[in-house]
């Protein structure tokens, strides 16, 4: 059998545990409930601000878009944004290595081969937080303060402009309280894992309202050289001026300390070394990620009357990182002298981004809304790196290990370091936008915008090949829609949508001459999609297929010895998605989804082998995922399963390994036995099956299997809330 022809056979063959799962939910869906009941609603939350910039309900979005509210945070023991993702229609979620890196993808972006969540555009409260490499990071955003998180699926640059490609992520946060409240938490789990976290709000002036909340991690890992402490403090302040004008002040604090171990070494098959245990790592002693990360935002909202609303967001961040001597990329297994090698790297970056976006939103009549923005942000920023290597070499020559007994057999006491990189870096980027939303009938809506993004960078490096870069782009994105309200719980959507990313890839590509000549990769998305809302808020059903063509992808090879950005061709993504939930009655909800995603590489040369007609490694072309939830009659006691299942994928871009499928069972159980929010006792365990299984492989510059990073094994946490 031919690479197409399995290909082929893997596109057709739905693995039975999905096809159960989507029969099941929909059958569920279909349960009639006894008259006796009293349905409880489980579209949670009806309004949604991310694909529109402006409060619209989901069932009237024509966009692919979900949300996980801070309740199911709560429920399902989400450590982090990331775990909290996890299950979400078209989201997978993985590590580079064990809690450092996460890597976020959505429709197949995030992840192909570029650097990591370059396509998957984050905000808070709708501010990027885009850094100078234009990665996203997930592990600073302040998570104890979390509302709500709106995932939209689908290109949305005509509104936020670079890197959302494949989706966007707008983490919410929560409103100042009105009246006091107290909240302190204090979870516990396996592998030393304890964290315990605090908030405290309400009125502290007439009119001004006031909430702090913060919390303390800290955690052994399962993995050698995993341990990690994490502070985070959020503090926001709702200030109502006069009936017509509110401000919002918010500020957050996050410092992040976590050991980085090395990735699982694996041999060209995808199989696991022998002699490697899953729990072993090899990095240099101390080696370790830190990040540390300040931002401030004011928002003024002016409201002089019922058409007509400015809003004003003016934010600076501060970021500090480090990825101190890390060797967590390894190379050259040898299986029969049992070694690989380390190449220990020490990226450092220093970020300073202040940013304006200023936007009216104007409701001449009750058939039209029109948006209008400005966005203006300036990162100034300094980026290094350096190689440590034996002494008395150069900075090619590895840190040898013998993964059987743990030995290093390069003296790591008598070590030098070369600092190959100390730049001063500039990036500006300004942008205008308009959006327009019309009720041409009493059923049909039309949105047509676009966005026009202008963005000028400087890198001066005197340590790099090519020492001083000047370089700018432009691009304008447009976006059009149709929604069609066949009655008042089912709506049905057509759409068309791009997005783009920046063609550099950051301070780190500028090794090349010309980088400027780039162009950027331009995603079009066309899109159909169905909504229905069962009646009395007992549920709903969303559906949606979608065809993506991203063209001039920039993607990072090592070419002649130099790390090189180039426009590698184009990429076809096909793909479905099914969500939904249901009010069973006599307590039980459940809820559900399935996505199916095909990808194809229409042109995409690297070293001289043409890879059109292969699929994206770290690919799932299905997942899958079930909850169903019993709550007793008084709400006191909660217990469900909730299960995540992610498909085979590609390993490698020649498409011979195949990881394998797998599926995390969990569990989540609560008890208030006061009967009431005040106290509350949780219990989640985590793979109960204890499933073996790889996230992600990591591929050497011949483009074979080198390594991977293991998921997490069987855990519980055990958790306490109070509530006053």
């Amino acid at each position: 059998m031919t690479r197409n022809e399995e290909s082929k056979t893997l596109t057709q063959r739905v693995p039975i545990a999905n096809l159960a799962l989507s029969m099941s939910v929909l059958a569920l869906l279909a349960s009639p409930a006894t008259a006796e009941e009293e349905p409880t609603a489980v579209f949670l939350d009806p309004v949604v601000v991310t694909p529109t910039r402006t409060e619209v309900e989901q069932l009237e979005v024509p966009a692919a878009v979900s949300v996980v509210t801070s309740e199911k945070i709560e429920k399902e023991g989400a450590r982090s944004v990331v775990e909290a993702l996890q299950g979400e229609p078209g989201v997978r979620v993985s590590y580079y290595t064990e809690g450092n890196f996460p890597i976020v993808q959505i429709r197949s972006s995030g992840d192909a081969g570029q650097f990591q969540n370059t396509d998957v555009l984050v905000l808070i409260d709708g501010i990027p937080q885009v850094n100078l490499n234009d990665q996203s990071y997930y592990d600073q955003i302040p998570f104890e303060a979390i509302d709500r998180i709106e995932v939209v699926r689908g290109p949305t640059s005509a509104l936020y402009g670079r890197n959302a490609v494949g989706g966007t992520i707008n983490v919410i946060t929560k409103r100042a309280p009105s009246e006091r409240e107290f909240s302190a938490t204090g979870t516990v789990g396996s592998f030393g894992y304890v964290k315990p976290s605090l908030s405290i709000g309400g009125p502290i002036a007439d009119n001004i309202n006031l909430l702090v909340s913060g919390s303390f991690e800290q955690a052994d890992g399962w993995r050698d050289q995993t341990e990690r402490e994490a502070v985070d403090l959020f503090a926001r302040a709702d200030i109502f001026v006069t009936p017509e004008i509110d401000i919002t002040l918010t500020g957050r604090y996050f410092d992040l300390e976590q050991e980085t171990p090395t990735i699982l070494p694996l041999l060209p098959d995808g199989s696991e070394v022998p002699g490697v245990d899953r729990e072993d790592s090899f990095n240099l002693p101390g080696a370790e990620s830190r990040n540390e990360v300040l931002q401030l935002a004011a928002t003024l909202n002016y409201e002089p009357n019922e058409q007509l609303l400015f809003t004003v967001p003016i934010y600076y961040r501060h970021t500090d990182r480090i990825l101190d001597r890390d060797g967590s990329f390894i190379d050259n297994v040898n299986t029969t002298a049992q070694t690989f090698d380390l190449y220990p790297f020490t990226p450092t970056s220093e970020e300073s981004i202040i940013g304006i976006a200023p936007r009216a939103t104007w409701t001449p009549t009750e058939r039209v809304e029109l948006v209008f923005g400005v966005d203006y942000e300036h990162n100034d920023a300094e980026a290094g790196a350096s190689n440590t290597f034996p002494a008395g070499t150069n900075f090619f020559t590895p840190i040898t290990v013998n993964y059987a007994t743990g030995q290093f057999l390069t003296d790591i006491n008598n070590l030098d370091t070369v600092v190959r990189r100390d730049g001063d870096f500039e990036s500006t980027v300004m942008a205008a936008y308009a959006q327009g939303r019309i009720d041409v009938t009493d059923k049909l809506t039309l949105t047509l915008g676009g966005r026009y993004d202008r963005q000028e960078r400087e890198l001066v490096d005197p340590l790099r090949p090519n020492p001083r870069v000047e370089a700018d782009y432009e691009r304008f994105t447009p976006r059009a829609a149709l929604n069609y309200a066949f009655a008042d719980n089912l709506n049905a959507y057509v759409s068309y949508s791009e997005g783009f990313n920046p063609p550099f890839g950051g301070a780190f590509a500028f090794e090349r001459a010309g980088a400027e000549e780039l162009d950027p990769e331009v995603a079009t998305n066309y899109e159909v999609g169905v909504k229905y809302a069962f009646p009395n808020g007992r549920g709903f059903l969303n559906a949606a297929g979608f065809y993506l063509e991203r063209r001039d992808l920039v993607q990072t090879f090592r070419i002649d010895g130099i790390n090189t950005q180039i426009n590698a061709g184009g990429l076809d993504v096909f793909g479905l998605e099914l969500n939904g939930a249901y009010n069973l009655g006599g307590g039980f909800t459940v809820s559900g989804n399935y996505s199916y995603t095909e990808t194809e590489w229409q042109d995409y040369v690297v070293g001289g082998t043409d890879f059109a007609g292969f699929e994206v490694i770290q690919n799932p072309e299905h997942l899958a995922s079930i909850a169903l939830d019993w709550t007793s009659n008084d709400g006191r006691f909660s217990i469900g399963p909730f299960i995540d299942y992610v498909g085979e994928r590609f390993a490698d871009r020649a498409n011979t390994v195949t990881l394998d499928d797998y599926t995390l069972v969990n569990l989540q159980a609560s008890y208030k036995p006061l009967g009431n929010d005040r106290v509350t006792l949780r219990l989640q365990g985590l793979n109960l099956l204890d499933e073996e299984y790889l996230t992600r492989t990591e591929l050497d510059f011949a483009g074979n299997v080198l390594g991977g990073s293991p998921g997490l094994p069987r855990s519980v946490l055990a958790t306490v809330g109070l509530k006053f």
